[in-house]
């Protein structure tokens, strides 16, 4: 991947060498970000699993960056440039103005908004202060765990957070944090929040290429003859967006029926992935 000459984001902050404290039960997102790259690449996801997972120290030492660190911080400063100007122009589409995130660096340990974390938890984006953090040494253990190294998959893991800030934007995020949350009896309501995260997804990747699509069925249409049969987005992705499209109607239309959780929530993992694909797209 060749960055020579991009613009480095402003959005970085640098917190490497002040530590912070870690709070129990850091999140998973790094560790299956990580996973989801090893699978793609057909390699082994237990080394990830295992060794990602370990606890690893925290220090309040003065940094000193690596030569190697030095290049990474650049990368991450660029890759975090391009996806201001991606997501800055699809705002501007959708009459919006678009709040890039920061990028926050840090080795061992952090103080976010959402509370500590360690670096085992990996990479994260947290809501309360709208930031991606990042200690560097994932990409060197995502290499030495699952051999997945090399410019995209680490572009793609910045790529991924800030597509976790982009659903926050949207108000998406949110909604599918509280999706497993919602009680039995209002699986119509999640069916509902479901499809329209989906839509949104689908709607940026349209705008992105100059479709500008103004019906749910026209969504679905040039969705089909773009992108699921050029393969740039998988069958099932299409068939998805199907299924989820006629179980908003019947939630929303459907006076005699109502849906149940095994209708809907076997949909809320695929939906996330289907927005994950959408994002990898944008940003690639």
């Amino acid at each position: 991947m060749d960055l020579t000459g991009r613009r480095k984001s402003s959005n970085v902050e640098d917190r490497r060498g002040k530590g912070g404290k870690i709070a129990l039960g850091g999140g998973l997102g790094g560790v299956i970000v990580a996973v989801v790259i090893a699978l793609l690449m057909g390699k082994d996801p237990s080394g990830a699993l295992q060794q990602l997972g370990e606890t690893q120290q925290t220090s309040n030492t003065e940094f000193v960056a690596s030569e190697q660190e030095q290049e990474l911080e650049i990368f991450a400063s660029q890759i975090l440039a391009s996806t201001e100007d991606v997501w800055g122009a699809l705002f501007k589409k959708m009459g919006r103005t678009y709040e890039a995130p920061k990028l926050v660096l840090f080795k061992g340990s952090v103080q976010s908004g959402c509370g500590g974390a360690s670096a085992s938890s990996g990479p994260f984006y947290c809501s309360a202060d709208r930031s991606v953090y990042i200690d560097l040494d994932f990409f060197a253990d995502m290499q030495k765990t699952i051999g997945a190294g090399g410019d995209f998959a680490y572009a793609y893991v910045i790529a991924h957070e800030v597509g976790h800030h982009v659903q926050n934007l949207l108000g998406d995020l949110g909604e599918a944090h509280r999706v497993d949350s919602i009680p039995l009896g209002y699986w119509e309501m999640t069916a509902n929040r479901l499809y329209y995260a989906a839509y949104y997804a689908a709607s940026a990747l349209l705008l992105n290429h100059g479709f500008s699509v103004q019906t749910h069925n026209g969504i679905i249409q040039m969705l089909g003859l773009h992108f699921i049969k050029t393969c740039k987005l998988s069958r099932e992705s299409g068939t998805l967006y199907g299924r989820l499209f006629s179980l908003r109607q019947t939630g929303d239309y459907g006076d005699t029926f109502d849906l149940t959780e095994e209708d809907v929530k076997p949909l809320v993992e695929p939906t996330k992935d289907f927005i994950d694909a959408i994002s990898t797209l944008l940003t690639s």
